[in-house]
Parts: structure tokens; C-alpha cells; sequence
């Protein structure tokens, strides 16, 4: 599952001087002062975010140090100053130039080098969150949020909205397009599809809603295995079977979508008689694309599936 941090922008002193030297201003004002104080009230705005902290930010952000929503500052055509090794790790071919500001503990010093315009930050890491406001402002998220609130809410620090929109409708087009390509390769509207997934040795079942790009995207019903889960948790080898039962599509993730040991030994042995490997009908795939809980992951699987499915 993915990590979640997000962080705002700051408003620089500079600018709060300015404000204040307009505001006090006793001359009478000509016209070109007003405008100055009218402009500089539009720099910044305030907003209140997920958290229900009422916050002052830039109106336009443009040096963001993200910990958290990354993929949704990507998906509204954004890149941050700088964000953790996780996002680099995950994004790296979208970051190109981004700075790392640490791991899972924010580094301070470097995200103060960095001067940034705002933070955003998501609400379990809060333990960081005096120490960034000082630095700039920031716009916390909630990590309890869903994948569509996450982009809402990253919209709304970032004053994209517009974009936010825009990139849902573009995606519900997607996902009608990829229902049309698997009933075009006569994939049945009922077809059935288990995920599961190797970290190790270990075997991991998540709720379904985290592969939401495969059941609600792609259109693919969850076994009933799949659908009396309602958790991310460890099973034993020996009950993988009876998750994936009946299941048409078998969707096993690895790291970097490649066989390991264990997945292989779990394929042959314990897997040799469910319907989706006797049909060939079983694919292994990137474990942190398909794990990558926001809207990015949901579109990667969508997509994946679809490709996968269909190219037999």
C-alpha cells in the first residue's frame, strides 16, 4: 500500500511586509498604492483543509515540497521542488530534477534550503507539522481519504479544480473504452478476477477497492473470495486457492511483474487446478504500479489488465 504525506505552500515575509506597509498606509493612498495592496491580497488565499486547519497559501503555487500526493500533483501537470526517495523511487521517470527532502522522516534542513511556497503533508505524519510551518505553510491531507478526495483536495491547494475534473471525466472515458476492448476480444461481462500479492515470502489479499482500476475500471467481477475480504492482510499459502476460486483472470504481483520462487512453487503446486492457470489466463505484474494506491495506480491497472487480457 502506498505511503501517503502531503505538504503547502509559504508565504514569504517580504510579501507580508507589503501587505502590511499597505494597510497602514495614512496618505490618503493615490492609486497606484491601492493597486499594490489589491495585488498583493491576491497573491494568497485562504483555504481550510481536509484536516479542518485554516491555512493561508499562495494562489498560485509554485515551489511545492510535496510528502504526499504526488501522483495527484502529476496528474494536474505539476512537479514539486522536492518530495521523499518513496515518490522518486515510485515516479522517477516523471521527477526528473526533484530534489529528495528524505525518507520516511522528512529532512527539515533540506526542505528549508529548498524555500518553498507551500508543504503539503498528510495528517499521519503530523508529528513534522510545527516544524514545516516554519518554513512555509502547509496544506495537510487525510490519510483516510479516498483516491478521488485525494486529487479534490490536491486541486484545491494547487487552485487547479478545473484540471481535476477534467483528468475524471478523461479517465471514465478510458475506463468505457477498455469495457468496449475486452467485450471486442469477447471477454465475458461477468468474467471474474482474484489479485494477490508477494512482498517476500509473504502472501498479501487486499480489499478490493484498492484494485479498483481492475473491478470498477476494466469491469471485472471479484470472486467470492475476494469479496468476503475487506482488509489488507498476510494469508497462508495454503488458503490462496480458495481466494482465488472461480476466478477467470489471476493477477499475481511481484516485484517488477517477474516470477519469484515462491510465486512460481505457488503457480505449480497449490494454483495447477484453478480455472485461470489451467486456461493460461494468469499474469504477473509491477508490484508497486499495481499496489500504488491513488488515481495513477487505478489508471496503471486499468490499462494493464486490459493490455494483458487482451494480447493472449
Amino acid at each position: 500500500m502506498v505511503k501517503k504525506w502531503i505538504s503547502l505552500f509559504a508565504v514569504g515575509f517580504a510579501l507580508l511586509f507589503v501587505l502590511t506597509a499597505c494597510g497602514n498606509d495614512s496618505s490618503g493612498g493615490s492609486g497606484e498604492g491601492e493597486d499594490s495592496g489589491e495585488n498583493a491580497e491576491a497573491e494568497t488565499r485562504t483555504v481550510t483543509d481536509p484536516t479542518g486547519r485554516e491555512v493561508e497559501i499562495p494562489a498560485e503555487p509554485q515551489n511545492v515540497v510535496a510528502l504526499q500526493n504526488v501522483a495527484d500533483m502529476l496528474i494536474l501537470d505539476e512537479q514539486p521542488i522536492g518530495t521523499s526517495d518513496y515518490y522518486l523511487d515510485t515516479y522517477g521517470d516523471q521527477l526528473e530534477g526533484v530534489e529528495s527532502v528524505g525518507g520516511d522522516t522528512p529532512n527539515v534542513e533540506q526542505i528549508n534550503e529548498l524555500d518553498p511556497d507551500m508543504i503539503l503533508l498528510s495528517d499521519y505524519q503530523s508529528d513534522s507539522l510545527d516544524q514545516l510551518e516554519q518554513i512555509a505553510p502547509v496544506y495537510m491531507t487525510s490519510f483516510e481519504d479516498t483516491p478521488e478526495e485525494q486529487l479534490q483536495n490536491t486541486a484545491d491547494a494547487l487552485n487547479k479544480e478545473d484540471a481535476s475534473e477534467e483528468w475524471l471525466n478523461e479517465y471514465e472515458q478510458q475506463a468505457e473504452e477498455a469495457r468496449q476492448t475486452l467485450a471486442d476480444n469477447n471477454v465475458p461481462e461477468d468474467a471474474t478476477a482474484a489479485v494477490v500479492q508477494f512482498i517476500g515470502k509473504e502472501v498479501y489479499v487486499h480489499d478490493q477497492s484498492v484494485f479498483a482500476g481492475l473491478y470498477e475500471g476494466a469491469g471485472l467481477e471479484p470472486t467470492e473470495g475476494v469479496e468476503e475480504n475487506t482488509e489488507t492482510q498476510a494469508i497462508s499459502l495454503e488458503t490462496v486457492p480458495d481466494y482465488v476460486e472461480g476466478a477467470d483472470y489471476l493477477f499475481v504481483l511481484t516485484d517488477q511483474g517477474e516470477p519469484t520462487e515462491q510465486s512460481q512453487e505457488l503457480v505449480d503446486d497449490l494454483l495447477a487446478d484453478t480455472q485461470a492457470v489451467q486456461n493460461e489466463q494468469f499474469y504477473y505484474v509491477n508490484n508497486t504500479k499495481w499496489s500504488d494506491f491513488t488515481l495513477l495506480g487505478r489508471e496503471y491497472q486499468l490499462n494493464d489488465s486490459v493490455e494483458k487480457i487482451t494480447s493472449e
